[in-house]
């Protein structure tokens, strides 16, 4: 059975599919589309990817539903969307395209007032439009063992890897944070190397992060690609950084790894992997940097 599925959010948001898919129960091929990076990181689990900016898919919000005559997919019996569908009007379209399929569209995420997390929601979804899967044992799945990769590098080597952005300044700590957390891991393990990710979101502070940068040894990477983001990431002893769709790919990489969570819900989005910690705090101190350094010594024991 060929199942699309549409999951048209950011890297985060895609990693959630990830649990689900990976426990189906019926041999099903996956037709995932979705948004870049995070479609790269999921084509070893799908039959076929499909980016969801392509300008094939702009037919899909039209009010003539022959717009997505020229979406190249092979037959569906079965499409899942999770996107607003408020006059019904992407429904109908999918069915038109897809005249044969069973259609379910479903909010991207829980009501904001239920603890659920992300990934378990959409297990669940999967689920209510007939896909054979336990959503509790895909998380608890998700939590034992890593989903994503071949970590080759033994655990307690390589460099630490800090990522201090995210796709939300709101659940960010500062810059000066982060150089502190830097100095001070330097400082307690100085033959440890320690890489910064920044992504599209943090390229303006590079030159900040670069000038302070140059008597830690610290390496800076901006915007990697894809490969080289999973190599780093792979390698990594520790991985660090905010509630951001990197932090969810590295504890799906089986990456130990620490959530730092801002204005931000745990029980919603807390990443699933074998090695995660977790640390909520709202404000930036002193103290936290150092309950990131203890637990970075922790986990490279």
């Amino acid at each position: 059975m060929n199942v699309l599925i549409i999951r048209s959010g950011g890297l985060g948001d895609t990693m959630m599919v990830l649990p689900a898919i990976a426990t189906l129960k019926d041999p099903v091929a996956i037709i995932l589309a979705a948004r870049s990076p995070g479609l790269q990181f999921l084509k070893s689990h799908v039959a076929l990817g499909l980016d969801f900016d392509g300008a094939e898919w702009h037919g899909l919000f039209a009010e003539e539903p022959d717009r997505l005559v020229s979406l190249q997919i092979p037959t569906a019996e079965r499409v899942i969307a999770f996107l607003k569908d408020p006059t019904g009007q992407l429904k109908r379209n999918l069915q038109a395209r897809f005249p044969e399929a069973v259609v379910h569209l479903f909010p991207a995420f829980p009501p904001d007032d239920e603890q659920t997390h992300v990934a378990l929601y959409v297990g669940r979804c999967l689920q209510a439009a007939g896909l054979r899967l336990d959503p509790a044992k895909s998380m608890a799945q998700a939590a034992e063992r890593a989903l994503l990769g071949h970590r080759d590098q033994p655990f307690g080597q390589g460099p630490l890897v800090l990522h201090p952005g995210s796709g939300s300044e709101a659940k960010n700590h500062p810059a000066d944070f982060w150089l502190e957390v830097i100095q001070t891991l330097r400082d307690s393990e100085p033959d440890r190397p320690v890489t910064l990710l920044l992504g599209p979101a943090e390229e303006q502070q590079s030159a900040l992060f670069r000038g302070r940068l140059r008597d830690t040894a610290a390496k800076l990477h901006i915007c990697p690609e894809s490969d080289r983001l999973m190599t780093l990431l792979e390698a990594a002893a520790v991985y660090v950084g905010q509630d951001s769709g990197v932090t969810h790919l590295a504890a799906l990489l089986g990456t130990p790894t620490i959530a730092l969570f801002r204005n931000s819900s745990v029980h919603r989005w807390h990443p699933l992997g074998p090695c995660v910690k977790v640390i909520k705090s709202e404000k930036a101190s002193l103290a936290l940097v150092g309950d990131v350094v203890e637990l970075v010594a922790s986990m490279v024991g």
